[in-house]
């Protein structure tokens, strides 16, 4: 085991909080500057990378009870950055897929005249599926949570939007 690990443990073990603080402090000093670098990999926005690595510490002492002291504090606050720089990015694609969507999505497939021939054969509803899924690459879980649908029910509209345009097509 490392010292910084050792020194964890036995602060932690103490219950001493002025010795927990100092070792907090000390893990802090050697990784802060890691961590960042981590975290800024799946962000170039400087706000988003000193959030999370402010939640990277924040939770790893929240769940200090949990922490197997025979591990490296490194590699589960590396996993523990990932983990939260994933979920900042799905997060934000999420707020700002639908506004995304409006303001460059229609006005692309305007542009070569698919979203009115589309309209001919398919729903509101199965465009949209149709658009999020081969346009913009959503998954059928991220297209079902936007338009608050089951994913089965997507897969299914997706299926016949598919069916409904390769028959049009087929027929002219």
């Amino acid at each position: 085991m490392a010292t910084l690990e050792k020194k964890l443990q036995k602060a932690y073990k103490s219950g001493d909080k002025r010795m927990l603080e100092t070792v907090f402090k000390e893990i802090y000093d050697t990784f802060h500057k890691y961590v960042f670098y981590i975290a800024s990999q799946y962000s170039n926005i400087e706000s988003d990378v000193e959030d999370v690595c402010s939640d990277t510490f924040v939770n790893f002492f929240n769940h200090l009870s949990d922490f197997d002291f025979e591990k490296s504090i490194k590699y589960y606050l590396v996993a523990s950055c990932k983990n939260l720089s994933i979920n900042k990015a799905k997060y934000y694609k999420w707020q700002n897929s639908d506004s995304e969507i409006e303001s460059y999505g229609e006005e692309d497939l305007e542009s070569y005249g698919l979203h009115e021939v589309l309209l001919k054969y398919l729903s509101e509803e199965e465009l949209k599926i149709l658009e999020y899924h081969s346009i913009y690459e959503y998954t059928f879980d991220e297209i079902g949570k936007l338009i608050n649908k089951p994913t089965n029910t997507v897969k299914s509209a997706y299926r016949r939007a598919i069916e409904k345009v390769k028959q049009e097509v087929a027929y002219e």
